[in-house]
């Protein structure tokens, strides 16, 4: 018998206390490479042991744990940017001043996070204020990627720079400290509210 997207979205929500874990965000895992689909179609099938490792794995920060991610920096500047699975832009990508080109705006967890050209999630033009950028690299405040939620491992950074790419910014990272590095894990999972793509935690 199959085991599906709906079967480990109950499992998940069930094993992590996650109540907002739906077919839907283990369809965007998939896409991520975040689970494997073993069909090898659109028509998901998950393997039950991977998703059993997963949520034992993973760590869950509903609403009223985030404080313990903003105790991270020593300011609370943890900056959450919500993606999405690795696609190719539309309009063909854009260029940082370093000559960079990226083609492609998402998340892929099969990638290297720290590789000169991979996006990571967390890098990509943002929507901003000024005075909010500013902020951030003064005090280098620490960014997360985060897919439906999950922030998987090497996906958390320290800001020490930005750039101004049309009306939205691009942020220039560093590894986060070892500290919070080490909180992240193998990952974790944050309650997030609707409303901006882009916000602090």
């Amino acid at each position: 018998m199959s085991y599906t997207t709906p079967d480990a979205a109950l499992d998940i929500a069930g094993g992590l206390s996650a109540p907002e874990i739906t077919s839907d965000k283990v369809a965007d895992f998939i896409e991520a490479n975040v689970l494997a689909n073993l069909s090898g179609t659109s028509n998901y099938e998950l393997d039950r042991q991977e998703v059993a490792r997963f949520i034992s794995d993973v760590r869950y920060f509903p609403k009223k744990k985030l404080q313990q991610v903003r105790d991270l920096h020593p300011r609370g500047m943890v900056y959450r940017v919500s993606s999405h699975p690795r696609t190719p832009r539309q309009s063909g990508g854009y260029a940082t001043a370093d000559g960079t080109h990226y083609p492609v705006i998402g998340v892929d967890y099969a990638a290297n996070p720290v590789s000169a050209d991979e996006l990571g999630g967390w890098c990509g033009v943002w929507p901003v204020k000024e005075q909010k950028v500013r902020k951030m690299i003064k005090h280098r405040a620490l960014i997360l990627s985060s897919l439906r939620g999950y922030v998987g491992p090497g996906h958390l950074r320290a800001v020490v720079d930005a750039e101004k790419i049309g009306s939205r910014w691009f942020f220039h990272t560093e590894p986060a400290p070892a500290k919070a590095t080490k909180f992240l894990g193998k990952g974790i999972i944050l309650q997030i509210p609707g409303g901006p793509i882009s916000n602090f935690v």
